[in-house]
């Protein structure tokens, strides 16, 4: 009986480790058939951005080996410096010892030859000094004396302006200021001054000259733009002698007469006339004259009584001045050709 049990005991046991073995081999079998199926997918794999197994083979290589490269790219650096170090010494050492001395005999050959052209083109951009013809001196009463003189600026491309004064010995008369504008030539005058009692002859002090450059990025037309700028016509000039003249009885009083005609674009808060009384060719008289604005497109009749006793005047000569490069001359008006510059 109790052998009949272990036989069963050991067929069943044999039955359950035949089953198991089949169970084995059929997870073996599927595992197989697994690798093979995940072999066939990785080798047929590829990303949408163009990553492939080649590149992500390569990126592996490259990194197991990267310490050979960066030594290669070292020996690669000491090569370079090998072959150039010694091109590099000798060629410095070379300009140090040798092209240096030549560079500086050549510039000191060149300064020595060309020291006179150098400082004669600075002298050429340096403006020259204004010209002046001597003083003449008016006598306008006992003691009293008026003083004009013609300057010169010899400069085509600078413009002054300046204070004059006249001394006559140790006698010297009060600053005044004044402009010129470039190639022009004016009269500057001195009104009723007690200096240049005597026989010595005034003389002209010219100071504080400050140049001032017209260039081409201010003013690309000069010329067009003083004609744009000053226009004033003057006419119908009349003297009238301190003999014809009915202003008073008990004084001397002569009369000048002129109009002046504003043919700009431009308004102007102040214009000053100088005045020059002739007979024939001689000045026998000065006079000055400020007008309080000067309207673009207007015409003014000035009529100027002055006292004195001039009789024999026979020319005028009425030279206008406005300094039109400084803008605190300009009159802006709420209306009309002035409102803009």
């Amino acid at each position: 009986m109790v052998d009949l049990l272990n036989n069963k005991k050991t067929k069943a046991s044999s039955e359950m480790n035949s089953e198991k073995t089949q169970v084995d081999s059929g997870q073996i079998a599927l595992d197989e058939q697994n690798d093979k199926k995940n072999k066939a997918n990785i080798g047929k794999y590829q990303d949408l951005e163009g990553l492939s197994i080649f590149k992500l083979e390569f990126g592996f290589w490259f990194l197991k080996h990267r310490i050979f490269f960066l030594y290669m790219f070292y020996g690669f650096l000491i090569l370079i410096s090998v072959l150039t170090w010694p091109w590099f010494i000798w060629t410095f050492g070379n300009y140090i010892f040798v092209d240096m001395k030549a560079d500086e005999a050549i510039m000191n050959k060149f300064a020595n030859n060309n020291a006179a052209q150098i400082l004669a083109a600075m002298q050429a951009q340096r403006p020259r000094d204004l010209e002046w013809q001597s003083p003449k001196t008016i006598k306008i009463d006992e003691g009293t004396y008026s003083f004009v003189v013609k300057i010169f600026n010899p400069n085509p491309d600078h413009m002054a302006e300046f204070s004059y004064s006249f001394s006559s010995g140790d006698e010297k008369s009060d600053v005044w200021e004044n402009f010129i504008y470039p190639a022009e030539s004016k009269y500057i005058i001195l009104l009723g001054a007690e200096t240049g009692r005597g026989n010595r002859l005034p003389v002209l002090n010219i100071k504080n000259v400050n140049w001032s450059r017209i260039s081409k990025h201010d003013y690309p037309d000069w010329q067009d733009f003083l004609s744009n700028h000053f226009n004033v016509v003057v006419s119908d000039k009349e003297f009238i002698g301190s003999n014809r003249s009915l202003i008073s009885n008990k004084e001397k009083f002569f009369q000048i007469k002129f109009q002046a005609e504003n043919k700009t674009a431009y308004s102007y808060k102040d214009i000053v006339f100088t005045i020059l009384l002739k007979q024939g060719e001689s000045i026998v008289g000065v006079e000055r004259w400020t007008a309080k604005r000067f309207i673009s497109g207007e015409k003014y009749a000035y009529n100027l009584s002055v006292l004195g006793s001039h009789n024999n005047v026979n020319d005028l000569e009425i030279y206008p001045e406005i300094n039109v490069t400084d803008q605190e001359n300009y009159l802006y008006i709420s209306s009309g050709p002035a409102e803009k510059k």
